[in-house]
């Protein structure tokens, strides 16, 4: 079963990268089976070409059914292409008031995306994008993986 997950996992990403303008960075990681522990940061080195000018800094989760909540705060820590530190924390609604999640999928297994800044952010060449969920648990189940797109 967990094969077949992950293997139906990869055939997503697959689609999703090659879905991608030319000159977007995609990237991806998958969390701990045991979870994600309060505190750790998810690195991204953005890599694209220099015309990319402001774009939306968008976030894709997939979660299953074991996620106990409907909603993810994370702090969001970047820098722009004139060398300054933005800090964003965002509110990311992962279902409706009736329990059922946003996002699509199968059953049981569900893959969101959704935008990380307020405003189209400018970032240079190599820059890193820090990714921490600060839910009040010390860690947290039910996220596979966690990856941005710029």
């Amino acid at each position: 079963m967990r094969k077949a997950l992950h293997i139906i996992i990869a055939l997503t990403l697959v689609v999703t990268v090659a879905c991608v303008r030319n000159g977007e960075y995609t990237g991806y990681h998958e969390t701990e089976p045991s979870g994600w522990p309060y505190g750790y940061s998810y690195e991204y080195t953005v890599r694209h070409d220099e015309t990319a000018g402001s774009r939306p800094l968008l976030v894709t989760l997939t979660h299953d059914n074991s996620y106990s909540y409907s909603n993810l705060w994370l702090e969001i820590v970047y820098t722009d292409d004139a060398r300054i530190e933005h800090t964003d924390t965002v509110n990311i609604e992962m279902c409706d008031v009736f329990g059922n999640w946003y996002g699509t999928g199968l059953p049981g297994h569900y893959q969101l995306t959704d935008t990380l800044s307020r405003k189209p952010v400018s970032l240079a060449d190599s820059s890193v994008v820090k990714v921490r969920h600060i839910m009040r648990v010390d860690t947290l189940t039910g996220i596979s993986q966690i990856g941005i797109r710029y």
